[in-house]
């Protein structure tokens, strides 16, 4: 299980797994970027209950944004980053569910993910 997800952690940190604007503190993408982060941070660390929290405000950003398609440029880039933290998403909480953590914690997790 841990190499499955060291190779998601990987392709979600890429230097071209986003545009390089997201980087940016201002940027609309930003949040996502560190809420992602900080769930591949709680992994490695097998700090899992705060996950679960982090998995909600990714997926309500990505909700939230779900027309933002960036630039021409980068329009392409941008729905492939979104679908694989999506996909990301999807994977860590079915992960998460089965740990021992706080049953309320849990059910932070979008049902549309699980």
């Amino acid at each position: 299980m841990k190499n499955y997800f060291e190779e998601y952690h990987q392709l979600l940190n890429k230097k071209e797994a986003y545009p390089g604007v997201y980087l940016r503190r201002n940027h609309i993408m930003y949040p996502l970027v560190c809420l992602v982060n900080n769930i591949i941070c709680f992994y490695i660390s097998e700090n899992y209950e705060p996950i679960p929290l982090f998995i909600s405000r990714a997926y309500k950003h990505i909700i939230r944004y779900s027309d933002y398609k960036g630039n021409q440029e980068t329009e392409i880039e941008v729905e492939k980053y979104k679908k694989l933290v999506l996909e990301y998403l999807a994977e860590i909480a079915q992960f998460v569910i089965t740990k021992d953590i706080d049953l309320s914690l849990k059910e932070l997790i979008p049902k549309e993910l699980l």
